[in-house]
C-alpha cells in the first residue's frame, strides 16, 4: 500500500495569511480586500433570475508569484486567478443551481487593463473580507483516507491508511487552519470528487437519493483535483467561516486545468 500512496504524492502550495501587512502592489496575491480586475469585468454576483446580490471576494492569486512553488508545473506560469463565493447563503455546491453562487476568473492579458473595483454597496460589511497578504510555501501531500479509497477503488480502513501514511513521512495536521493551492483537500467529512462530477452532470447531491447513482460516476473521481482550499478567515476584529469551522473547496478537472478552463471549476463546502 505504501507504494500506491507514494505514487499519489502531490505538491501543495500553502498560503499563509499575513494580517496587517499590505500587499506590495495591486497585482499582488492576497486574500480579501478589493479585487484588481479587468476593466470590463464587473464584480461577480449571484443572479438566478429571481434575486441578485454580490458575492464575497475571496482571493486573487498572481500566478507569477506562485510559479517557483509550483513544483509540478500544474498552474499557468502567468496571469491572475480570482475567487468569489456566496458567504451570505453559504451554498454547499451540492446542487446544479449552485453554479450561480461562486465564480473563478482567469486573466492573462495586459496588466494595464486591470483596475481596482470598489465594494458594491449591497455587499454588507460582515461579508467584506479584510485584506491579507500571502506568504507561499510548499509541502508534499497524499489524499486523506476517504479520498484515497475513492480515487483508487480501495477499501482501506482509516487506521491502517493513516499508519501507512505516517510510515512514509507524508502525514500532516489536517485540523489546523489551512489555505492552499493544489495538493489534496483537508476533509471535514467524506471525499467530494464524485459529487463534483455528478453535480456538473446535472444531478443534485443534497440528499440521499443520489447515492445509488454514484457507481456510474465513481471512475470520474480521479479526473478532479483541488484547485484552492479556503479555511476560516479571522483576525481580532473579523471572522468568516463555513458553518461550524468548515472549509470551502474549489475543484477543477485535470484536463480543464491543463487547458486553462477555469470557467469550468466547481466548488464544495464542508463543516464539522
Amino acid at each position: 500500500m505504501q507504494k500506491k500512496i507514494i505514487s499519489l504524492k502531490r505538491n501543495a502550495i500553502l498560503c499563509e495569511l499575513l494580517d496587517g501587512i499590505a500587499p506590495k502592489s495591486l497585482t499582488s496575491s492576497k486574500i480579501g480586500g478589493k479585487p484588481y480586475l479587468p476593466k470590463q469585468e464587473e464584480w461577480s454576483c449571484v443572479n438566478n433570475g429571481e434575486t441578485s446580490f454580490p458575492l464575497s471576494f475571496v482571493a486573487q492569486i498572481n500566478l507569477e508569484e506562485v510559479a517557483e512553488h509550483d513544483k509540478e508545473h500544474v498552474l499557468p506560469s502567468k496571469g491572475m486567478l480570482y475567487f468569489f463565493y456566496d458567504y451570505i447563503e453559504e451554498s454547499m455546491g451540492c446542487y446544479p443551481k449552485d453554479k450561480n453562487h461562486f465564480n473563478v476568473l482567469y486573466y492573462e492579458g495586459d496588466i494595464s487593463e486591470l483596475e481596482e473595483k470598489e465594494y458594491p454597496k449591497e455587499l454588507e460589511e460582515e461579508f467584506r473580507i479584510p485584506e491579507y497578504s500571502i506568504r507561499f510555501s510548499t509541502q508534499y501531500e497524499v489524499p486523506m483516507c476517504e479520498e484515497f479509497n475513492e480515487i483508487t477503488g480501495e477499501k482501506i480502513h482509516y487506521d491502517d491508511y493513516n499508519y501507512a501514511v505516517e510510515s512514509v513521512g507524508l502525514d500532516h495536521n489536517h485540523d489546523q487552519e489551512i489555505f492552499k493551492l493544489l495538493g489534496y483537500a483537508d476533509l471535514c467529512q467524506g471525499s467530494m470528487l464524485v459529487e463534483c462530477e455528478m453535480v456538473c452532470a446535472g444531478i443534485s447531491c443534497g440528499n440521499f437519493d443520489y447515492i445509488p447513482l454514484r457507481e456510474k460516476y465513481k471512475d470520474k473521481a480521479s479526473d478532479w483535483v483541488l484547485l484552492f482550499q479556503v479555511d476560516t478567515i479571522s483576525n481580532s476584529d473579523f471572522e468568516l467561516m463555513i458553518g461550524d469551522t468548515g472549509r470551502l473547496y474549489y475543484y477543477i478537472r485535470k484536463e480543464d486545468l491543463k487547458n486553462k478552463r477555469f470557467d469550468r471549476c466547481w466548488f464544495m463546502t464542508q463543516s464539522l
